[in-house]
């Protein structure tokens, strides 16, 4: 019998998976402890695979063990965090290989750090997750291809009209009246300037009446 093949085991692995928008680019880091860097990028929408690799510093080696010592792997693993989450949320998935522990966790932390951001406490979990954020954004800023610091609703609400207006005419189609589609949008997180946007492609309505129809929905301020 031939030798059973040896699979490497990274010291640190990040993963990126996007949730519901328009770009699905994702990408999976590793790192091992005398700072070789090994990136696998799945881009879209060309579906192709391209790979990075370089060397850390011994300084940037030293700062990554600072703070995956810092976070709170055992909470962070409870699956109550990912399932509340729903599907539509980015994900990061952190695994910290040391000896035969494996310390691992995968939680929407950019959501977290969003709705931190615009005061959505009621979205936020009961934890303190702000050394994995940081954990997230050193190892990002080091990797060859980064995301970047994520940028604010107010900014971003455009990456999610196609979205939006995608889900609309879906559920139109599917015989749901407005209100119903409203609900169902709502339900889904969209931002209230995206569901606007949406509103008026989708509908064919004016800025003014679309304004007015979601005005006299109080719930909508919840977007």
């Amino acid at each position: 019998m031939g030798r059973r093949r040896k699979t490497k085991l990274f010291w640190v692995t990040v993963g990126y998976h996007p949730g519901f928008t328009r770009d699905l680019t994702c990408w999976t880091t590793r790192i091992e402890r005398n700072g070789e860097l090994r990136q696998e990028v799945h881009a879209w929408p060309s579906a192709t695979t391209a790979t990075h690799q370089t060397m850390l510093g011994k300084q940037d080696v030293a700062e990554i063990a600072r703070l995956v010592e810092a976070v709170d792997f055992a909470t962070l693993a409870d699956p109550r965090w990912r399932r509340a989450a729903g599907t539509d949320t980015s994900m990061v998935r952190v695994d910290v290989v040391e000896g035969f522990r494996v310390r691992r966790f995968e939680v929407p932390l950019l959501w977290w750090e969003w709705a931190k951001e615009v005061g959505r406490h009621e979205c936020l979990p009961a934890l303190d997750f702000a050394p994995a954020l940081d954990l997230w954004h050193t190892v990002d800023r080091l990797s060859p291809r980064h995301l970047g610091r994520r940028p604010s609703a107010v900014v971003d609400w455009r990456l999610n009209v196609q979205p939006a207006s995608a889900e609309l005419k879906r559920l139109r189609a599917g015989g749901l009246d407005l209100d119903s589609a409203l609900d169902h949008l709502r339900g889904r997180w969209f931002t209230l300037p995206a569901v606007r946007e949406a509103v008026i492609e989708v509908e064919g309505m004016g800025a003014e009446g679309v304004s007015a129809l979601l005005d006299a929905r109080k719930d909508l301020n919840e977007f």
